[in-house]
């Protein structure tokens, strides 16, 4: 009758103790997911030069809070170790976006562009 009286206490307090670790509103993990998407998504098609308007730097670029609580960060990083084999140094970076938010809301996205040009007057 102990064990079976265990088991109900533990099955009841499991997923308390979970939620409350991981947050119980999943909202602002979406939020702060969507919008490092939305970040990255602008810096993937932005001008090659300064995809944050930055420039590409290797420094990140602090984005002030906004009224609901999310900051974002952005960095990029020039492929100077040549970690993609069969391009140029100079044509490749490396984009990051943190975006960080309320009840512990962290996402970190990131992804490689490359330098490319469709006409013959490329820069």
């Amino acid at each position: 009758m102990a064990m079976i009286l265990l088991g109900f206490l533990a099955a009841l307090i499991i997923p308390v103790v979970w939620y409350g670790r991981f947050g119980a509103n999943p909202v602002p993990t979406a939020q702060a997911t969507a919008i490092a998407q939305s970040t990255l998504e602008q810096g993937m098609v932005a001008n090659y030069k300064s995809p944050f308007g930055n420039g590409c730097k290797g420094k990140p670029s602090p984005t002030p809070a906004n009224s609901y609580g999310f900051s974002i960060t952005t960095n990029c990083t020039k492929n100077t170790k040549n970690k993609l084999q069969g391009i140029p140094k100079k044509d490749a970076e490396y984009l990051t976006v943190q975006v960080s938010g309320p009840s512990g809301a962290d996402i970190t996205l990131g992804a490689w562009r490359t330098k490319y040009c469709f006409g013959s007057n490329c820069p």
